[in-house]
Order: structure tokens, then C-alpha cells, then sequence
């Protein structure tokens, strides 16, 4: 017979296999839940009434995280970048709902959580997509509690795995030189586009998003304004850049403005744009027919000068480290070159390239050598101590 709760509390009643179950009243529904003692009902019992009090609802009760995720990433769209929105529903896709997805958000625990880890890492997903996965699920989480759904956040109970820093790779000053000859020669219509990599760090996307409009000719300066990014479904699309504090204005040198007057000139001898919507754009670097390159086309024709100048293999985003780590071992000041990377705090810009400071740790060892060597102290100082003692006189001497 069951065991009946007075206010609301709940029951708990012995199930014909020897198991128990326990159930209890919200929004005009029943919760159940079936134990292997009638400890664990009672505890559960104790939760779910903490969690009642907490505000929680029968919706948050019964909704599992595969409906309550394509909830979120809708809400989601409507207010971060595209790119972002679709790397959430591939880190979701493939690495969160089909482990858990089925299970009720309230039965979703940190053990269950971290499980899901281990199993990514044993299976060879590196730590830095588990990290990823960490973060996605926490803020899909976040938004559960902020509605009420959850009492608690359980991936606050979780340590994800620590990733694996990439090794960064740069070019020296002969392999800068060697692969721009390498450029002028094989590549000519990517050269200024490599050149200005290289001398202002820019990404990518905002070189290729540039427009003849950002040039300021008597300032001898650029303003970055927008980046060119690849939409599924949309193809490339100028979209604003990934920070505020990317829009950026950048002084160039005179060699930088002779190689990009040279490449204006080569423009006007292209046929007219065959799109008018990328004509009006007017944009730097373009094919013949005035349409942009995408990002992939760059990034092959990059890979192709590396093996024809006989360079290490490396990303073209591995330019943008390089032009920051030459700055920054020619002592250029961490704020310009924070300004010209468009970080958003200078503690970015040092924790990526402290390891090139020129002299730093020479610096330190001298400063903390001088302060703990005894100061000499003068001769006089130093000297023993005469004690001198008055002359004695004699008696004759009083007459």
C-alpha cells in the first residue's frame, strides 16, 4: 500500500518486482520515478520538491535536450554571426545529442556530462572540439536555467579536458623575402594581398572584404569595415568583422602603397564586372571579372607558393602571426600591436606572442640580480673602530 505524503509532498509504493516508485504533483501532472530501494525514492523526492521550490516547471521537467537544444539554436541565430550559429548545430549534431540528447533535461547529470568527454577523447576527438563541445553545452544550459527549466547548470560540476596549444608557426626574414619573390614571379595577381598579410596582420576575410574606399591615399592609412565570409546557402557575403574591435584603422608604409598602386592600375584592365552587385563594392583584391575570390581559392594558391619556394608547410593565417611576432621582436609596443591585430584587449596580444618579447627573461635575471647583491658600503664604514682614550697627565704638569 503507499506510503502518502500530506501538502503536495508525494508517494512512494512498493512495485510487484520488488522496486520501488515514487511520484509527486506539478502544473496538475504526475512526475514518477522508480528506485531500487525506497532510499533512493525518498531522496528523489527531496530533490524534485527543492527543485519545485525553486521555481521549477512541468515543461522543464519533461523536455528533453534534443527538443530544448533546436529551441536554443533558433533563439540563437537571430543574434550571433552566421558562422558561429552553424559550427553550434555541427558541435550539437555530432558531438552532444546523439549521447544525450534523449535524456529529460532534469535527468541530465554532471557524471553523465563528463562521461560524454571521456568517451570524445578515448574515441580521438582532440581537446580543444571537447572544449568546444563544453562551452556549447554550458550556454545552451545557462539558457535552460535563465527560463526556469533547470535549478542548476550541471556542467559546473564538470572539468573539461585542457587542450593542446597549437604550435605556432611564422616565416623568418629570408623566408619572407623568398616567398614573396617566389609570389611576384608565380603569383603576381595575389601579391599585394600577401604583402599587405604580412605587413598589417590582417585575417582573411577582412583582406578580402577591403574596398578601394578604405584607402585613405593622403593619410596613407586603411580602415577595416567589413570581412568576406562563405554562407551556406548564400555564397560570399561581406559580413561586419568578428570584433568592434576589428574595425581598425592601419598606417601603411611607402613600399606597401606603391605595390597597391601598381595593382590599381592592373584592376582598369579588367573587362567590366559581369555582376553588378560586386561592382559597386569595388572591392581590392578580385578576379577578372570583378567578382571576389573566396576564401579557399586563396589558401590553395598560398599552399602552391610554399612548395614552389620549398617552405614549411603552413597556414594563411600563420602571415597574420607572423607580421605580429617581427613587430613585436623589434620592440614595437603591445598596444600598437594589439591596434593593428584588432585584439580586443592587450592581455590577448601577450599571452599569444610573450614568447618572442626580445630580451625579457634577460631583462628579469639582471633586475632581480641587482636587487638581491649586497650593497657595498663606503670605507669609512667599514673600517674598525679606533677607541681613543684621553692622555693621562701628570702631576708636574698641574704646577
Amino acid at each position: 500500500m503507499a506510503r502518502r505524503r500530506g501538502n503536495n509532498e508525494g508517494t512512494i509504493y512498493p512495485r510487484p518486482n520488488g522496486t520501488y516508485r515514487a511520484q509527486i504533483s506539478l502544473d496538475g501532472h504526475r512526475l514518477s520515478y522508480n528506485g531500487q530501494t525506497r532510499k533512493a525514492c525518498q531522496d528523489w523526492l527531496h530533490k524534485t520538491r527543492g527543485r519545485i521550490d525553486d521555481g521549477m516547471t512541468y515543461e522543464g521537467a519533461k523536455t528533453s535536450l534534443e527538443d530544448f537544444f533546436g529551441d536554443w539554436l533558433t533563439m540563437k541565430s537571430t543574434i550571433v554571426r552566421h558562422h558561429t550559429e552553424r559550427q553550434y548545430r555541427q558541435i550539437a549534431r555530432d558531438y552532444i545529442l546523439p549521447q544525450l540528447g534523449s535524456k529529460e533535461l532534469l535527468q541530465l547529470r554532471p557524471d553523465h556530462i563528463q562521461l560524454l568527454y571521456s568517451q570524445h577523447i578515448e574515441a580521438g576527438v582532440s581537446p580543444r572540439t571537447v572544449q568546444l563541445v563544453h562551452s556549447v553545452l554550458r550556454g545552451a544550459l545557462n539558457h535552460a536555467v535563465r527560463l526556469g527549466l533547470l535549478t542548476r547548470n550541471p556542467t559546473y560540476a564538470v572539468v573539461p579536458p585542457k587542450p593542446t596549444p597549437k604550435e605556432m608557426k611564422t616565416l623568418d626574414e629570408n623566408q619572407i623575402q623568398t616567398f614573396l619573390i617566389v609570389a611576384q614571379s608565380e603569383q603576381p595577381e595575389f601579391l599585394p594581398l600577401y604583402h599587405l598579410a604580412l605587413t598589417t596582420g590582417m585575417r582573411l576575410g577582412e583582406l578580402l572584404g577591403l574596398s578601394w574606399n578604405d584607402l585613405d591615399w593622403d593619410r596613407q592609412t586603411l580602415s577595416v569595415k567589413r570581412q568576406l565570409t562563405r554562407i551556406r546557402g548564400k555564397g560570399l557575403v561581406l559580413t561586419p568583422p568578428k570584433t568592434k574591435a576589428s574595425l581598425r584603422t592601419i598606417k601603411l608604409g611607402p613600399t606597401t602603397w606603391s605595390i597597391l598602386k601598381e595593382h590599381r592600375k592592373s584592376q582598369y584592365k579588367f573587362p567590366s564586372c559581369r555582376d553588378p552587385d560586386w561592382q559597386e563594392k569595388d572591392l581590392v583584391f578580385t578576379q577578372e571579372s570583378g567578382k571576389p575570390y573566396g576564401p579557399r581559392q586563396v589558401q590553395k594558391a598560398f599552399k602552391r607558393i610554399l612548395i614552389a619556394a620549398s617552405l614549411q608547410d603552413i597556414r594563411f593565417h600563420d602571415l597574420r602571426h607572423t607580421a605580429a611576432t617581427h613587430m613585436i621582436a623589434r620592440r614595437v609596443d603591445i598596444p600598437t600591436v594589439k591596434r593593428r591585430l584588432g585584439h580586443s584587449k592587450a592581455s590577448t596580444t601577450l599571452d599569444t606572442y610573450a614568447h618572442v618579447v626580445p630580451g625579457v627573461e634577460d631583462q628579469a635575471v639582471a633586475i632581480m640580480d641587482e636587487i638581491t647583491t649586497p650593497v657595498a658600503l663606503p670605507a669609512d664604514l667599514t673600517a674598525p673602530k679606533l677607541h681613543l682614550t684621553a692622555p693621562k697627565l701628570h702631576p708636574e704638569s698641574d704646577a
